[in-house]
């Protein structure tokens, strides 16, 4: 879920999946993401936001954490268009990201 000026998200990853599939971002502005990996410790998970599907150009890679944990991350969010996001573990796990 994002904040009105697209400067805080929180998300959650359970069941490997995120509890959310698209995220909004404010071009160029200082993000923060609340990353909650609510699934039992062994299962590690990240959020990593890339320019497209290809995950060849990282905007952003997150710290991989264990379950039970969580962290905040903070980036500068890219230039306006459209991104995508996933976990570095499970790349299945993943999602839109819209900066506007």
């Amino acid at each position: 879920m994002s904040s009105p000026d697209g400067s805080a998200i929180a998300i959650g990853a359970q069941n490997l999946m995120f509890d959310t599939e698209v995220i909004t971002l404010k071009a160029g502005a200082e993000t923060m993401i609340n990353f909650e990996n609510r699934d039992v410790l062994s299962v590690r998970h990240n959020v990593a936001v890339y320019t497209d599907e290809s995950a060849t150009k990282a905007v952003f890679q997150g710290e991989i954490i264990p379950g039970g944990t969580s962290i905040e991350y903070e980036f500068e969010a890219p230039d306006r268009g459209d991104c995508f996001f996933r976990c570095e573990f499970y790349p299945s796990m993943n999602g839109a990201v819209l900066v506007e």
